[in-house]
């Protein structure tokens, strides 16, 4: 089995970043106070929106009835079927494509991180190798230090006994 070699700072970062994109995907909360924002800036508008005609528009987030024209006199009319229904259609088109760049992001980090998680592995695999490498060298190394010890013995005795 390979040694597992520690990840360096700017991999850490990386799959960090990674992590934190795929939560933010799945995390509601900033939905919702995007949303808190929008039905404070529609309020404003509603009250802000002209000197004899108002009107109130409504967000999708608030469970106010449909959009309504209020005369200057007090009368209520209701928007166009067809208004609507443009409306509608526009808003489910909207979120079909935003759920679909949302699922495509996922898949571009999902890739990201599996080649990332190959090449962990690849390079884990190649430090194992050269470690293994390492211990037979230095093995070869002593076994060369002690050979020439010897020899450096053998040497001196002969030197010794020749004398």
């Amino acid at each position: 089995m390979p040694a597992r070699r520690r990840i360096n700072n700017d991999e850490k970062d990386i799959l960090d970043g990674i992590v934190a994109q795929l939560k933010s995907l799945t995390d509601p909360a900033p939905f919702h106070s995007h949303a808190a924002a929008n039905r404070s800036r529609l309020a404003d508008d509603e009250h802000h929106a002209g000197a004899g005609i108002h009107i109130r528009c409504h967000s999708i987030w608030t469970s106010a009835p449909a959009q309504r024209k209020t005369l200057s006199s007090g009368d209520t009319q209701p928007l166009p079927p067809d208004r609507k229904t443009r409306r509608r259609e526009k808003n489910r088109v909207a979120q079909r494509a935003f759920r679909q760049r949302k699922e495509n992001h996922v898949k571009q980090l999902e890739d990201k991180v599996a080649a990332l998680e190959a090449a962990q592995a690849k390079i884990e695999a190649e430090n194992a190798k050269l470690q293994q490498d390492l211990a037979r060298a230095k093995a070869e190394n002593t076994m060369l230090r002690f050979v020439t010890f010897l020899a450096a013995v053998e040497r001196k005795i002969i030197n010794a006994v020749s004398n």
